[in-house]
């Protein structure tokens, strides 16, 4: 019998503590920060150049990354340049769009969504392929961005692992990135 209420003791307190963690999530206060273009420019400037290849016959080289944040605006910019390479032929050009950053929380994964092309030229083919690719480049660059994560948290140490819990929401807010975490502590004032 004692055996039984300890049994039922025991899984309220777990209910209870799972059911206040849940709810410190959900409605917790979040503490943030924000990171300038000028700060995020020198974390971006140490990625690149940044290449991709599928099966070594297509590659992607960004170069001369610029991240641009405006004052009044909720969307980052970003401008490149970039070759893409298919077997022999190279064909450099150049990239720029708006976007809205946003995170997944259970997955980790940072994301643009809302991309709008501004510019997007590309050399080195016949004439009638440049255009084609001027036309339906900026569709597919929206797309793979759109599905393709840009960055990943790493989620096999325990930083990581707490920092994908905790992190809430990545905007940009007032010309700045705003990242926005789950607050540990609760205190009313």
């Amino acid at each position: 019998m004692w055996k039984r209420r300890l049994i039922y003791a025991s899984l309220s307190i777990i209910a209870i503590a799972v059911a206040a963690w849940w709810a410190l999530i959900t409605f917790g206060p979040d503490i943030s920060f924000d990171l300038t273009q000028s700060e995020l420019q020198s974390k971006l400037d140490a990625r690149f150049p940044a290449q991709k290849c599928l099966l070594k016959l297509t590659c992607f080289e960004l170069r001369e990354p610029v991240v641009t944040l405006q004052e009044g605006s909720d969307r980052l910019g970003f401008s490149a340049k970039f070759v893409a390479t298919l077997g022999q032929r190279q064909m450099p050009g150049s990239v720029e769009f708006t976007a809205k950053p946003r995170y997944v929380q259970y997955d980790g994964t940072f994301f643009l969504d809302d991309i709008k092309v501004t510019e997007f030229k590309m050399t080195g083919n016949a004439p009638d392929f440049d255009e084609m690719v001027k036309a339906r480049w900026p569709l597919a660059l929206r797309l793979i961005l759109q599905l393709t994560p840009i960055y990943r948290l790493k989620s096999d140490s325990n930083y990581g692992a707490f920092a994908k819990l905790a992190l809430r929401e990545v905007k940009v807010v007032n010309g700045k990135l705003r990242i926005s975490f789950l607050s540990p502590t609760i205190r009313k004032q």
